[in-house]
């Protein structure tokens, strides 16, 4: 009798341990402020977390059978605002429908097209934000979208880059399957290739998802072997190639149910998720949170948010943020600031070094960077960004060039933001600039004159080698004679060893 109460003691202790260690919410639903006796559907969270845009069917104040709403996050305690419904021109159509929303909060893709005072239902419109409120939409141009898609279900999202759209459309058989397609310099896009057959199968492949890692891939599918009616299912991308995937993995219970989910939306830090659920219920869609599993998670990013200022008044710009990866500098991406406020988000995935800076007419850019070569967890980083009027006198540090210690040969990853400037001087056939060199003050004052003058000489070099004249560049040389820090801080040596340019003529 007593081992048999001993034995019963261990089965109950070991049980407990396994539930303390298990995580204790899984799914969540995420209150009556979003949900209603109405269906809640297709919800879209920003990168940040912070918005949560989703499709309300039949609400009095809807203009179509199912209009676009959002609500902000309250508090830390992941509490939801009540619901508002979005202003002209994001509802226009039968059903609207927020597809993806950028890292800035700044561009929402949208379901429909507006032309000429028409809409047309089949394709998807960008918005973005202006002074004064929105633009109007516009057409996202597919190259073959119209003769491809013969379905009267389709969906899409977009990368957090911007660069990348994953489409789910019937092309041939009679489901649909899912696709991909390429921004291109033009601003249209390719036509979509389809993910293969990793991804594809004679079921349903609907409401694409891909996470901010641009690798991992969470959709909706009706294929056997599923909990219940549509499943959410997940997969990564093994390498470059948008045809080679892990095999999807349904992302089981208590998820997905004898019901219908669909529509997981998830920000950039991983943890959580959104979806539209039956939750065994017959066609009454609630919004859950999603408290994500360790394996299901996607690999991990930074997010980089800031201002964009000009440098010599401290006012903040409107600008566009260009990003690219090092040293190969293959731009990463493109983002907006907020008209209004300066301010700008990106996302950046881990495993390369990336440069970026903001654009504005007649302003320069001070260029930044960020070495994220190596994975760690999401953070979140704050670097605000300056822009310079394009006048005589203006100095502007060229932080993306970079040569070996003590050396002045420059290294590849230099030769990007060199590009720049050769394209500054192209842009502006009348200006010249005056190249300088500085040091820190370790080492002896001549060796620093020597060094800095070598790396000065080393970037006129390189745009003279690019065309531009020698009479439009001065070169100099000022060793450790010029600081902008103190030299007893790393900091302030870090900051002492630049090259800069200064405009003399424009």
């Amino acid at each position: 009798m007593k081992n048999k109460v001993y034995l019963f003691c261990l089965y109950f202790l070991g049980n407990i341990s396994c539930l303390i260690g298990q995580e204790q919410i899984i799914l969540d639903n995420v209150g009556e402020k979003v949900n209603s006796k109405l269906r809640e559907l297709a919800p879209i969270v920003s990168p940040d977390g912070q918005s949560l845009y989703y499709m309300v069917y039949g609400h009095d104040e809807n203009k179509g059978k199912a209009d676009i709403w959002v609500s902000n996050l309250e508090d830390k305690d992941g509490n939801w605002s009540g619901k508002t419904r979005l202003p002209f021109p994001f509802n226009q159509i039968a059903y609207n429908q927020v597809m993806s929303v950028t890292p800035d909060g700044n561009t929402l893709m949208v379901r429909g097209i507006l032309e000429n005072g028409e809409v047309f239902p089949k394709g998807y419109s960008l918005i973005r934000k202006t002074k004064d409120g929105w633009s109007a939409p516009k057409k996202m141009e597919i190259a073959q979208y119209d003769e491809m898609n013969h379905g009267v279900m389709y969906s899409a999202c977009l990368s957090n880059n911007g660069k990348i759209l994953i489409l789910s459309f019937r092309e041939e058989k009679l489901s649909n399957d899912l696709y991909v397609s390429f921004l291109e310099k033009s601003g249209t896009w390719t036509k979509p290739e389809s993910l293969g057959v990793d991804i594809n199968t004679f079921s349903i492949e609907f409401s694409p998802f891909l996470a901010s890692d641009n690798k991992t891939l969470y959709f909706t599918s009706d294929r056997k072997g599923g909990k219940g009616g549509y499943d959410i299912y997940v997969s990564k991308r093994k390498g470059e190639d948008w045809t080679s995937w892990t095999e999807p993995q349904n992302i089981g219970h208590p998820v997905n149910t004898e019901g219908n989910e669909m529509y997981y939306s998830l920000s950039a830090s991983g943890d959580y998720a959104f979806i539209a659920s039956t939750q065994n219920q017959e066609m009454d869609y609630d919004i859950f949170k999603v408290k994500i599993k360790e394996e299901q998670k996607p690999d991990p990013v930074v997010i980089v948010y800031g201002k964009v200022l000009n440098g010599k008044t401290g006012e903040s710009l409107e600008a566009s943020i260009h990003f690219e990866t090092l040293p190969e500098g293959k731009e990463a991406g493109i983002a907006h600031t907020n008209p209004k406020t300066g301010e700008y988000k990106i996302v950046l995935p881990y495993g390369k070094e990336y440069g970026f800076n903001a654009k504005a007419s007649n302003f320069v850019a001070i260029s930044d960077n960020l070495d994220l070569s190596k994975t760690a967890d999401y953070q979140e980083i704050r670097r605000d960004l300056k822009l310079l009027p394009l006048e005589i006198g203006t100095t502007v540090r060229l932080n993306n060039i970079f040569f070996e210690t003590g050396k002045s040969a420059l290294k590849e990853a230099s030769f990007s933001e060199l590009k720049k400037v050769v394209k500054l001087l192209e842009d502006n056939p009348k200006m010249k600039i005056e190249i300088s060199g500085h040091t820190d003050n370790v080492g002896s004052e001549a060796s620093n004159l020597k060094l800095s003058k070598e790396r000065s000489e080393a970037v006129t070099s390189y745009l003279q080698s690019h065309n531009i004249k020698t009479d439009r560049i001065i070169s100099k040389g000022y060793g450790e004679t010029k600081p902008l820090a103190d030299n007893n801080t790393e900091e302030g040596k870090q900051l002492n060893r630049r090259v800069d340019f200064t405009i003399l003529e424009n």
